[in-house]
């Protein structure tokens, strides 16, 4: 080999510690950049040429190369901001953003977001992080942009609520009772006065507890359960048992039911009376001698031409509620008891029962219907009645039925039934546990919340939190071929292969954290030696070039 071809050699290795020092320094120069995966330079050897030796041909290589640039994709360390839409990855992942409006996608560890006045969650360069909508009635469908498109929350209509209290089994007696023998479990029903203020005194019932709940329009009603424990014929109920009465009452101003109403051919004959306003249900609770609820009776009103029912029985002036105007409550899937309280005094609505038919809610009131959750439904759905059959349309078994010496003649039975602690019957002191309702009023955006699944949740001055977006998280069969585009974006590429979607926290992908960014995953001591070797190596090429001058030099001078 020729001394230039020597020179030549050493320039090589100038050239590639050359591009070596520039890997680290843009390593070095991106140690605080956001999500920054650093990179290295391995040399390979090239141009090798045949030489003959003593022992045959040999070969002597011709300098060094570019062997290949290696990403690091290890997980970087969590920097903790005030920002909760700055989010990282903890684990395998990267995000996936879009211009606005435009089909190139780029993917991202950077997680530095932020919200525009359209209500886009962008990165830094202006993409639109992609994600699932969680209030989309068709299901997820593809990942798209994540944008908040309104900052208000839409009122919600009650339809369930839950109720948790002990009621006390000693200490207590039955203040309110039929003088006419009609029936002792319907005792409050036929005490309750709309027309009188307030409706039931004091003295009248034992406990009550009164819950918010909300119409169609957002407006805050207030329903109200009381309880009175009711003395019956033990003799046909078993040994031990406790039974108490219960209505479900709301503010008699404002109960614009109206039975008379109509939609298509549903009709029915009469309005609710002025003396039975605000009321919305009635009903039994009956205890073991545990205190553990066993058995549970629920009617809701229902006058219409087909029942035979009406509301009063009795001369005027004394007369009394005619309980075959209160039927059995139709009830959800779940086999919880349903009312109708109609806010809105929208046609058609103020039945729980289609009119007429007796087997199904009223399906125009849906969405309207409020079912009780007192501790004893039925996994069927259904109802099932013990004892007589009923007198009303259909062999519907109306309040009528019980009878002054049964305690509790309906309930669901054996079939199906299932019943837990909500309620229970112990001790000597009344207490709650719990009230609920699903129901809310109109709400600003106020916050919003990111967990480790991806979800972003919608905080609303309303005091309600709505499940909104879900972060989509994608990888890649080969890491290292991903494309560096800059602005810590990289594209997929046919060496790359396709990217795989997934849900964060979900098989091969990680979480995200909401407050936190990834910070750049190089190490400054790591790049610090790399520095130091290649900076020797450099010199030592340079040394070489020096040398094989002086040697061409001597040659050169051999001439003299």
């Amino acid at each position: 080999m020729s001394l230039s071809a020597s020179m030549w050699t050493s320039v090589s290795g100038l050239l590639a510690h050359g591009q070596r020092m520039s890997t680290i320094g843009n390593n070095i120069s991106n140690i605080n950049t956001t999500g920054f995966k650093g990179s290295r330079m391995d040399f390979q050897d090239i141009l090798f040429s045949s030489v003959g030796t003593t022992y045959g041909n040999g070969q002597i290589g011709g300098g060094t190369g570019i062997g290949i640039v290696m990403n690091n994709f290890a997980q970087g360390s969590f920097e903790t901001t005030t920002n909760v839409t700055d989010i990282a990855i903890s684990g395998n992942g990267f995000f996936k953003v879009s211009p606005l409006n435009s089909n190139p996608s780029y993917y991202t560890r950077a997680g530095t977001f932020s919200l525009t006045k359209e209500g886009y969650v962008v990165d830094s360069n202006g993409y639109a992080l992609q994600g699932w909508s969680l209030t989309n009635v068709n299901g997820k469908g593809s990942p798209t942009d994540i944008q908040f498109d309104t900052g208000t929350c839409s009122p919600r209509h009650t339809t369930e609520i839950d109720i948790q209290l002990n009621l006390p089994i000693t200490g207590v007696t039955d203040n309110s009772t039929d003088a006419t023998g009609q029936d002792p479990f319907f005792a409050l029903l036929n005490t309750w006065d709309a027309t009188q203020t307030p409706p039931l005194g004091t003295g009248a019932y034992a406990y009550q507890t009164t819950i918010n709940v909300y119409d169609e329009g957002g407006t805050l009603h207030k329903l109200t359960v009381y309880f009175d424990k009711a003395e019956r014929d033990v003799t046909n109920g078993g040994s031990g048992e406790t039974c108490w009465e219960y209505i479900i009452t709301m503010d008699p101003s404002e109960d614009v039911r109206d039975f008379s109403s109509a939609v298509g051919d549903i009709t029915t004959t009469a309005d609710v009376p002025d003396k039975l306003k605000g009321l919305l249900g009635a009903g039994t609770l009956t205890f073991n001698s545990s205190g553990q609820l066993t058995d549970m009776t629920c009617f809701v009103p229902q006058t219409d031409g087909t029942s035979g029912g009406s509301w009063w029985i009795g001369a005027a002036g004394s007369e009394t509620v005619d309980l075959n105007a209160w039927v059995a409550t139709p009830t959800t899937s779940d086999g919880l008891p349903l009312i109708c309280p109609n806010f809105s005094g929208t046609a058609g609505l103020s039945n729980a029962y289609l009119p007429g038919t007796y087997d199904k809610p009223n399906q125009y009131a849906d969405g309207r219907l409020i079912a009780i959750d007192l501790g004893f439904s039925s996994a069927t759905g259904e109802w099932t009645f013990a004892g007589t059959a009923g007198t009303g349309a259909g062999g519907l078994v109306s309040a009528a039925d019980i009878g002054t010496d049964k305690q509790h003649i309906l309930g669901f039975g054996s079939a199906g039934e299932r019943s837990n602690t909500a309620v229970t019957c112990q001790g000597n002191s009344y207490q709650e546990y719990t009230l609920a309702q699903n129901g809310y009023t109109f709400g600003y955006l106020s916050n919003i919340s990111v967990s480790q699944n991806g979800v972003i949740s919608g905080i609303y001055s309303n005091g309600k939190t709505l499940e909104l977006y879900q972060v989509a998280l994608y990888n890649f069969p080969s890491l290292q071929n991903l494309r560096h585009e800059g602005n810590n974006l990289f594209s997929e590429t046919a060496a790359s292969g396709m990217a795989v979607c997934g849900e964060p926290g979900s098989g091969q992908f990680g979480i995200t954290e909401s407050y936190r960014l990834e910070q750049s995953n190089v190490d400054l001591s790591t790049e610090f030696v790399n520095m130091i070797t290649t900076q020797r190596g450099f010199q030592a090429n340079s040394k070489n070039i020096t040398t094989v001058d002086s040697m061409l030099e001597t040659v050169i001078n051999m001439k003299r």
